[in-house]
């Protein structure tokens, strides 16, 4: 059975993307690089966004969010920084839902 694209994704830049066509559930996964903490933000094992550790003095927020999606420009607004994990988990699950599945959440 072949995944439906949304007709919003339907660009080139969209080609191998067909984990994220389907409405899925939103995980955030714990990972590491050479010994750095990072989550990983994905929908069907496929890595959409990233959440970096910023450091303590940092003005602009603690996390840091970089978005993997195709299709990304300037008005999206990438990165993303915040202070509070909940703000930044509701934004990110709030961002998802819209730009991939055109659902609204609350």
């Amino acid at each position: 059975m072949q995944t439906v694209r949304p007709e919003h994704l339907r660009g080139p830049e969209w080609n191998n993307w067909d984990a994220v066509f389907e409405p899925s559930d939103i995980l955030f996964e714990d990972r590491a690089t050479e010994g750095l903490p990072w989550q990983a933000v994905t929908v069907n094992g496929r890595t959409v966004m990233t959440i970096e550790l910023r450091p303590h003095y940092c003005d602009r927020g603690r996390f840091k969010v970089l978005c993997e999606l195709p299709d990304i420009d300037a008005a999206d607004a990438f990165p993303r920084y915040y202070f509070q994990v909940v703000a930044m988990r509701v934004e990110i699950i709030t961002f998802l839902n819209w730009r991939l599945w055109r659902r609204r959440v609350s």
